[in-house]
């Protein structure tokens, strides 16, 4: 959008012969206040002008408030490829690449204004709580204690990580990177712990608990030692601890396969019954953590079945 009309400087950021990859000189006035969309074919300059040209600009002149210490250690951004770029608001940049493998990052935290709402709730809220990370998800004082503030509940079906008919010398972990002669599957086929040609379905009960959820001293694998760790228990740590945006197809689709998201069933009572000791600021409300229900693990002689909660209750201490 090109204009020549008087721009209303009070009301719009002023770009001027804006010239980072793509763009030829572009001038246009982005009003403030309002929904600003670009559109235009691949490659015609739209993420080059909001992201590459506006929001860099903005980041750069935040950059340049911080003392000169602080300025020493985040990375030197250059100024953008433009004439002209005045009115500039602080910009928070949300694009569609995943800020990382940890499911407690949102945009809240990576921009700090969840941290800004902890202080105000802190100070002001009803009753007073000893500090602002009382009240965050990602602190041992304020996360839930069964979930550990990650706010998800997953149930994980044995059936779709083994195939009881099986052994192990004949794959019965099918599961992605439990594969026969994988570096996992030699942890528990070089235990010595199971006979390798017995269908896992015929394992007794203290077996079948060694095999989803044990523990156990380190394996030689052949190429270096590994800690033993159930199937179970090493597929939370690895995979269900982390966004499904992170994982590699492959692993994405055996999770949402193998694992049943939902809501804890402790929290949702925990909202329709309001108890006393609620963090309050004007009429707004947040339960006070209640226990999620722990994980359970059930191994019975017909078959194989494994609930693990790793979700944290709504009942964690979050904004809502």
């Amino acid at each position: 959008m090109t204009t020549d009309r008087r721009t209303d400087y009070a009301r719009a950021i002023v770009v001027r012969g804006a010239r980072v990859d793509n763009l030829r000189g572009v001038d246009v006035d982005i009003p403030k206040r309002k929904l600003v969309v670009f559109t235009g074919v691949s490659g015609s300059g739209k993420s080059s002008l909001a992201f590459d040209t506006v929001a860099a600009e903005s980041q750069r002149m935040l950059n340049e408030t911080y003392p000169a210490f602080v300025q020493n250690l985040m990375p030197h951004l250059p100024r953008p490829d433009v004439d002209q770029l005045e009115h500039l608001s602080a910009a928070i940049v949300v694009n569609q690449t995943p800020m990382g493998a940890n499911p407690r990052s949102t945009v809240g935290t990576a921009t700090d204004t969840v941290g800004g709402l902890r202080i105000l709730f802190a100070q002001h809220g009803t009753p007073t709580v000893p500090g602002p990370l009382a009240l965050s998800f990602n602190d041992p004082s304020g996360a839930c204690p069964a979930c550990e503030g990650t706010g998800q509940q997953a149930t994980l079906d044995v059936h779709q990580i083994l195939d009881q008919a099986l052994s192990l010398n004949d794959g019965a972990i099918t599961f992605p990177n439990f594969g026969v002669d994988s570096l996992f599957w030699k942890v528990y086929a070089r235990s010595g712990l199971f006979d390798n040609d017995l269908p896992v379905g015929r394992y007794t009960a203290a077996q079948r608990k060694k095999l989803l959820t044990g523990t156990g001293p380190s394996v030689d694998t052949g190429s270096h030692p590994m800690a033993y760790e159930g199937v179970l228990t090493k597929i939370e740590r690895l995979y269900l601890s982390k966004s499904e945006e992170s994982l590699k197809p492959r692993l994405r689709a055996a999770v949402q396969d193998a694992a049943t998201v939902e809501p804890c069933a402790a929290a949702k009572a925990a909202e329709s019954t309001p108890k006393p000791g609620s963090a309050r600021s004007t009429d707004t409300t947040w339960p006070t953590p209640a226990p999620c229900k722990q994980a359970t693990s059930r191994t019975g002689s017909r078959s194989l079945t494994y609930r693990h909660t790793f979700v944290p209750c709504t009942e964690a201490w979050s904004p809502p």
